[in-house]
């Protein structure tokens, strides 16, 4: 993970100067987001020269290790607190973790700035999420109860009779949590009625017997 500057050091007192704030992407995947917790990150930082003490000069010559520049890239280890339900875009503060200070001035602040990953099954909005269901046409004409993935696992779903496909169902409180706020947002699931493609000619039979009984009617 790469830095880049986002502020210019404060004055704390003569000879001495805040360090700059720097700020870089963190990916978190949409599970990462759901559960919040803790995350290790690495970023590559620039630090004093261990061998010259930050000033570019060993003894009269330019410093072999940092080449005169006084600073080394170094890779930082961290640990991140991801609060649950985080959104795309929000900032983490790391205090302290930013560039260092000089003449014995404090370090500035590190910004994560959040990218959520795009997820194969969920689509958020907000703190709501919707998820296609593939299910067959009988469970749409007749009703059913299915099996729904959701966040914290599966659950069952009633289909209600003469449902029409690529209808919206909501199950309350089973999208993203609200981070500060109480409780989360719901998910929808859109039905995809799936027609049989294997038909006999039995089954085929059945069909147009259905549709004369229809006689043309939805």
């Amino acid at each position: 993970m790469f830095f880049s500057g986002v502020g210019r050091g404060q004055s704390q007192r003569p000879f001495s100067q805040r360090g700059g704030d720097l700020e870089t992407s963190l990916d978190l995947t949409l599970n990462e987001a759901y559960n919040g917790g803790h995350k290790a990150i690495t970023l590559q930082v620039d630090e004093p020269c261990p061998r010259c003490g930050g000033s570019g000069v060993l003894n009269g010559s330019i410093c072999p290790q940092c080449g005169g520049t006084g600073q080394v890239v170094t890779n930082r280890r961290l640990e991140v607190t991801i609060p649950k339900g985080v959104r795309e875009g929000q900032r983490i503060r790391l205090a302290g973790q930013g560039a260092p200070g000089t003449g014995g001035g404090p370090s500035g602040d590190l910004y994560l700035n959040v990218h959520l990953l795009d997820d194969p099954r969920y689509q958020r909005k907000g703190d709501d999420l919707y998820v296609d269901l593939p299910v067959n046409i009988y469970d749409l004409v007749l009703g059913s109860e299915v099996n729904v993935p959701t966040m914290s696992g599966e659950v069952t779903m009633k289909i209600p009779p003469g449902t029409q496909s690529n209808k919206l169902l909501r199950l309350a409180g089973k999208g993203m949590p609200k981070g500060k706020s109480a409780g989360n947002g719901d998910e929808y699931v859109r039905l995809i009625g799936q027609l049989p493609t294997d038909l006999t000619e039995q089954e085929r039979d059945l069909f147009r017997q259905l549709a004369a009984l229809r006689d043309g009617k939805k």
